[in-house]
């Protein structure tokens, strides 16, 4: 976060802003995942459940119909994605098939 004091000059806030901006990380990377898709506990929002217990929240290319299958989904996890749906790691789909 940058604050402002007196006596800041432009260069100084242009400098800290670009430090701030280069020491950020995407953790957003390509994924695909087997699970079963489900209805989340706040409206519209899709859950896919893997064997293995993880969970994503499906967000992006995917509807309803969907909900009991069991799919393959390939898509864009976003760890630090914030959503209403609170369930699961945000994952952005691209492609979804079924299993």
């Amino acid at each position: 976060m940058l604050f402002l004091g007196a006596g800041t000059s432009s260069a100084q806030i242009a400098h800290e802003a670009q430090n701030e901006v280069s020491t950020t990380q995407d953790t957003s990377f390509f994924i695909t995942v087997v699970g079963t898709v489900e209805a989340g506990v706040e409206h519209d929002c899709l859950i896919l459940t893997t064997t293995g217990g993880s969970t994503y929240q499906l967000t992006g290319n995917i509807n309803s119909s969907y909900i009991g299958q069991q799919v393959v989904v390939r898509g864009v996890l976003d760890p630090d994605g914030a959503s209403y749906c609170m369930q699961g790691t945000p994952l952005h789909v691209i492609s979804v098939n079924g299993y």
